[in-house]
C-alpha cells in the first residue's frame, strides 16, 4: 500500500498543477496513519470536527506531502 501511495502522489505531482498533496484519516486508524508517513507525509495535526462519516462529525489526522519532499 505504501508503494502504491507514493505511485499515485508521484503521479499527481507530475500531472496536475498541484503543490501540496493532504490525506486525512481517522486518528484512531493506526495501519493507514503509518502507511501515509511510510510514503512520506508528515502527520500536521488533528482536525477537530472535520469529516461527516455516517451521519456524524469526525476527527481526522492531516498529513501532507510537499511537491519538494517526494523522494
Amino acid at each position: 500500500m505504501t508503494r502504491a501511495v507514493r505511485l499515485f502522489s508521484r503521479w499527481l505531482f507530475d500531472n496536475l498543477p498541484v503543490e501540496r498533496i493532504e490525506i486525512t484519516i481517522e486518528p484512531g486508524n493506526a495501519a493507514s496513519r503509518k502507511v501515509a508517513e511510510r510514503a512520506g507525509y508528515t502527520f500536521e495535526g488533528v482536525l477537530r470536527s472535520h469529516t461527516v462519516i455516517k451521519g456524524k462529525r469526525r476527527d481526522m489526522a492531516m498529513h501532507s506531502l510537499l511537491r519538494d519532499e517526494l523522494h
